[in-house]
C-alpha cells in the first residue's frame, strides 16, 4: 500500500487547534490511516479531496495530492461549513499554485 508524507497547512494546524481533545485524537488517528494509503470514506474533487468523518459534526479535512507522494492538508471544518470551506480551499489551492 502506498504511504504520504503529511504536511499540514497553517490554516490547517489553525483550525485544529481549536477542536476539542478528544475530536482532535480522532483526527489524528483517521491522518494515521491516512497515511498509510486507507483514505477510507472521502470524495474526490478534481484538484482536490475532502475526508469525511462520521462523528461529532461530521468534520471535514480538505487536502490535496503533490508529487504522488505529499498530502497537504489545506483546511478543516464540519458538514455545516461545507459549501464555504469548498470555495475557502479553492482560494487556498489558487495561491499555492501562483507561489
Amino acid at each position: 500500500m502506498k504511504t504520504y508524507r503529511l504536511v499540514k497547512t497553517r490554516i490547517f494546524l489553525k483550525w485544529l487547534e481549536k477542536q476539542p481533545g478528544q475530536v482532535i485524537s480522532r483526527i489524528d488517528a483517521r491522518l494515521d490511516r491516512v497515511r498509510k494509503g486507507n483514505f477510507g470514506d472521502h470524495k474526490w474533487f478534481g484538484d482536490f479531496g475532502e475526508l469525511r468523518l462520521t462523528f461529532g459534526k461530521g468534520y471535514r479535512l480538505y487536502y490535496t495530492i503533490r508529487q504522488q507522494e505529499l498530502l497537504l492538508l489545506l483546511l478543516g471544518g464540519d458538514k455545516g461549513s461545507q459549501t464555504r470551506d469548498i470555495k475557502a480551499v479553492k482560494m487556498i489551492l489558487n495561491r499555492l499554485e501562483q507561489e
